[in-house]
């Protein structure tokens, strides 16, 4: 099982412990800790866990749940199960019908099934009527090479340059060229669902 904890680095921002030699691993696990990656920055207070074993409640056994995320909601524990599905088609209703009935053996609050290749019509009305577990479709389009350590790459270059252009010592030219270079960073965090933000606040304080 892989945990993703939210932790300082020494730039101030949020940073995702990963398995290491990830770049060898196969495009769909990659995919799936880009989607875990993109929800743990969603929410800085949930745990987001990758690859989770969890006993099944009606089945009575061991059932991998591809991504879990946990929280409070009201003071509650809220429990989410997603399944991550990086296909060169476009995901049907019999996976649908087939995860959520895993959704129930787990236990989930809440699940959902992420596609990088969509869904059919039949797949999103049968999610759509759903309910107790409700689950949800989203696409979600991440090249492969999307991984963790890219992201944390990102967050590192988007506060050095802030911390550069914030140095009286800069001329107008160099401050010119950083600038690009800061709404080109800031481009590529906003297409892991951060603006940045999260970061500079982090650094700021």
């Amino acid at each position: 099982m892989l945990s993703y904890r939210h932790i300082r680095c020494e730039w101030g921002g949020i940073m995702l412990i990963m398995s290491s030699g990830a770049r060898a691993l196969p495009g769909w696990f990659i995919y799936e800790q880009s989607v875990a990656s993109l929800l743990a920055h969603m929410d800085a207070h949930a745990i987001v866990e990758h690859h989770v074993s969890v006993i099944g409640r009606l089945s009575r056994r061991p059932r991998q749940v591809d991504i879990r995320v946990t929280g409070t909601i009201a003071g509650c524990k809220v429990v989410i199960a997603g399944e991550c599905k990086h296909l060169s088609n476009v995901v049907g209703i019999d996976v649908v019908e087939g995860y959520l009935a895993k959704l129930e053996d787990v236990g989930a609050d809440l699940g959902f099934l992420a596609s990088s290749s969509g869904f059919t019509d039949p797949a999103r009305r049968r999610a759509e009527s759903s309910c107790c577990p409700r689950l949800l479709l989203r696409q979600f389009s991440f090249p492969e090479d999307a991984t963790l350590t890219t992201l944390v790459d990102l967050e590192r270059r988007y506060v050095d340059l802030y911390l550069a252009l914030d140095n009286d010592i800069l001329d107008d030219q160099e401050a010119f060229k950083l600038s690009r270079q800061f709404d080109a960073v800031a481009r590529q965090l906003r297409l892991f669902g951060s603006s940045g933000a999260n970061v500079l606040a982090s650094a700021r304080g």
